[in-house]
């Protein structure tokens, strides 16, 4: 599972494709994940039934005014406390329980802890609207909670936030991302307001640039820090670089 580690929640029909990835049963039972929530119309019986038998908790959310994807966070969340943890395991309204969960355990709380910094595999590529609303998420979900951290992982990039101020991201060598290229493309993303970025360690290195979606947007770039590069932004942009296959085992 590279760099999922162990899954701790499924969202929907990605029950599936986790079922799916494991060619062997031994393989397959050592990667249990701790819930799987969602409207459930994606999510195959004979999968439900497999990860059910062994210790999933199922949490039917059947509500269509919110994502799977932002079903799942909400799990995340109320897992961060111990009443959360606490009503997870009882019994959930159907369709707007999770909702309910939050607003009563984790709305005006404040949280203490470190970053948690959230793996998902997918969520990003297929359906183009999907995809733009998974980074519509990761924005909205920046603002929510502060205190959490988004790394999207697809089968040719891992995708994460730059918020606003300075972010260092580090490394132990750029072969880690791609095995291929010397210079792992990558791209800075200003899905949102239009910012001022400024970058060390990138094949184009800038500074002060205005940037925004119908102006400058620094796409195609590489990755040449030795062990690291720098990114300081006025405002909040999404950050993605190339992987190769072997970053993901």
């Amino acid at each position: 599972m590279g760099p999922f580690l162990h899954p701790s929640l499924c969202a929907d029909g990605g029950a599936n494709r986790l079922y799916e990835y494991f060619g062997t049963e031994a393989e397959r039972g050592k990667y249990i994940p701790k819930f799987i929530t969602g409207d459930l119309d994606s999510l195959r019986d004979s999968v439900k039934s497999y990860y059910a038998e062994r210790g999933s908790i199922v949490i039917p959310q059947y509500c269509q005014y919110s994502s799977d994807f932002m079903k799942a966070i909400k799990v995340v969340v109320l897992s961060g406390s111990d009443p959360g943890r606490e009503a997870l395991k009882g019994e959930i309204e159907e369709v707007k329980g999770l909702n309910g969960l939050v607003q009563k355990y984790v709305v005006g709380s404040s949280h203490a802890g470190e970053t948690l910094t959230l793996h998902v595999a997918g969520g990003i590529g297929g359906r183009f609207d999907q995809t733009i609303q998974s980074i519509n998420q990761m924005y909205a979900l920046s603002d929510e909670y502060p205190w959490m951290h988004l790394v999207f992982f697809t089968s040719s990039d891992v995708i994460f936030m730059a918020r606003k101020g300075i972010t260092h991201v580090t490394y132990s060598d750029r072969t880690v991302f791609n095995t291929k290229d010397k210079v792992p493309k990558c791209g800075l993303l200003p899905f949102g307001k239009k910012t001022l970025i400024s970058s060390k360690g990138l094949l184009y290195d800038v500074d002060k640039w205005p940037s925004e979606i119908g102006g400058n947007v620094s796409s195609s770039n590489g990755v040449c820090g030795i062990d690291g590069f720098i990114v300081e932004t006025t405002e909040n942009i999404v950050v993605n670089v190339e992987v190769s296959r072997e970053f993901l085992h």
